[in-house]
């Protein structure tokens, strides 16, 4: 998918537990607005989806796992190089690659309502999922009056 291209490569930083089993990681160089806390160009939502976190010798953490495990493993996202992201169809499990040696697994679940995961970029908003489709939206910028 072109749109992920502009990501790989990048350091991973800001890598967060939100909700539930929701996760959060950030590309591209901190951007601090006032009232949110720091973004970067690139933001990966995992949203409804399982998922787990794994070297080539073991899982390391999995979304149902107690939240002191998850909230302190998903650290190791920070600082990492996404190489590849890879897209299994029809279902859209997702493999994020991080050198070296880690691997985040992303399994949506749900066919119907909402999203699996997302990445905001400049420019627009990617939607992976509901089921076997996916989205992109272009940001809407608003018009300034004369």
């Amino acid at each position: 998918m072109a749109h992920i291209e502009p990501i790989l490569g990048l350091r991973a930083w800001g890598a967060s537990l939100g909700i539930g089993s929701f996760i959060t990681f950030e590309f591209g160089p901190p951007r601090v607005p006032e009232w949110l806390r720091p973004s970067g160009d690139y933001q990966v939502w995992i949203y409804w989806s399982a998922w787990r976190l794994e070297t080539e010798q073991s899982v390391v953490v999995a979304c149902e796992d107690p939240r002191e495990i998850r909230h302190r493993e998903i650290s190791r996202i920070d600082t990492r190089v996404l190489t590849d992201v890879g897209i299994s169809f029809p279902g859209l499990d997702t493999v994020f690659e991080f050198g070296p040696d880690l691997r985040l697994r992303v399994f949506p679940n749900t066919s119907c309502e909402e999203f699996g995961w997302g990445l905001r970029m400049p420019g627009g908003h990617l939607a992976v999922g509901p089921g076997s489709s996916w989205s992109y939206e272009p940001s809407v910028t608003p018009h300034s009056e004369s």
